[in-house]
């Protein structure tokens, strides 16, 4: 039941991605969700999760691929393995995390880019989307990881009690 809940937020956000947001400088919901599943989900199914996120935005971004799949992979192993060494409870580790995960995924993307092309100008506007990306990771990643958050314990006290959806919106703790 957890991996198909998992897998319809994850579907969301890949529609929302490849649909909606297309070529917009936003920090990718997608991402904030990996690093969300590196700190609060199982090994196995958040591999799983990773693993299709990966292909199907690899397959519907038109972009290089392997660069999500890559990216995701690595952002996920990296949060799993930092938070063995790191107090991963702090509210800023997340977010760190996730500038991280922005950086690391736009720097895979450079990378496959700039063996393909000799374009003189990718650099700079390289530059000017990651610092857009940074500007609204900083809105939007503590809105998305207190959301992910809130859902999640929800909806498995919605499976052990019953609550209903004002409950959810209350900001009551959960």
């Amino acid at each position: 039941m957890t991996l198909f809940l998992h897998y319809s937020v994850l579907s969301f956000f890949t529609l929302g991605m490849t649909v909606f947001f297309t070529g917009y400088p936003i920090c990718s919901p997608m991402l904030v969700y990996v690093v969300y599943l590196g700190l609060d989900a199982d090994f196995v199914p958040g591999l799983v999760l990773i693993l299709i996120a990966g292909f199907v935005l690899d397959g519907l971004s038109g972009g290089v691929l392997g660069v999500y799949l890559f990216s995701f992979l690595w952002i996920f192993c990296m949060i799993r393995w930092l938070g063995g060494f790191l107090r991963a409870t702090s509210p800023f580790f997340p977010f760190l995390a996730v500038l991280a995960g922005i950086l690391l995924e736009n720097l895979f993307t450079i990378l496959s880019l700039a063996s393909r092309t000799h374009g003189e100008g990718l650099f700079s506007d390289a530059f000017r989307f990651v610092a857009l990306q940074v500007i609204t990771a900083i809105i939007i990643c503590p809105l998305l990881l207190t959301l992910f958050r809130k859902m999640q314990g929800f909806l498995f006290r919605q499976t052990r009690s019953k609550s209903t959806l004002s409950d959810f919106f209350s900001g009551r703790p959960m």
